[in-house]
This record gives C-alpha cells, sequence and structure tokens, in this order.
C-alpha cells in the first residue's frame, strides 16, 4: 500500500533499498526526522533496521549487513511481528 511512482514493487527491491537506507543512516545523523519524513514515511523496515544496528553495534560488528540481517531475521529480532514493535521503541511509542 505505497505509492508506486516511488518503486520499490517487489519485496525483494523493497529490503534491497531498505539495508542500504539503514546503512546509509549509520552515517548520517538525524535518524528520526529521516525516517519519519522521506517518501512519505514508508521506509519502517529501514528505521526498525537502523535502530537494531545502532543497539547491537553492528559499525563495530565486524559483520556485512547480509551476515547481520540475516541473524537478526533468523534470531527473531526483525521479524514480521517484530518489526513495528522495533520501530515504536525507536520513536519512543
Amino acid at each position: 500500500n505505497h505509492n508506486p511512482a516511488f518503486g520499490y514493487n517487489t519485496l525483494e527491491g523493497y529490503l534491497e533499498e531498505n539495508c542500504v537506507r539503514a546503512m546509509d543512516q549509520i552515517i548520517n545523523e538525524d535518524a528520526k526526522t529521516r525516517w519519519k519524513e522521506n517518501d512519505d514515511g514508508m521506509h519502517v523496515f529501514a528505521a526498525a533496521l537502523y535502530y537494531v544496528m545502532k543497539h547491537k553495534n553492528f559499525y563495530d560488528s565486524g559483520m556485512g549487513i547480509t551476515e547481520f540481517l540475516y541473524k537478526e531475521v533468523t534470531d527473531g529480532g526483525l521479524t514480521k511481528g517484530n518489526i513495528v514493535k522495533v520501530y515504536n521503541e525507536f520513536y519512543g511509542d
């Protein structure tokens, strides 16, 4: 249910774009404003991934994004039922 003009019309494309955006955010800050306003707030997964990356110290972990993402999904941190919870934690809701 997103604006198709933004692209990301497959799950694979959407996840790839969100992973790139989360990694970009690790380098740049003011994340809360960025994720709420960028593309009308559609990057919920990117915000959740960013939050987990920060809390799990991704930058210093030595893991690549693929390994980190796989671990978080298989450990349950970023599963379907948990993404909105993590997103809300990020915003303090």
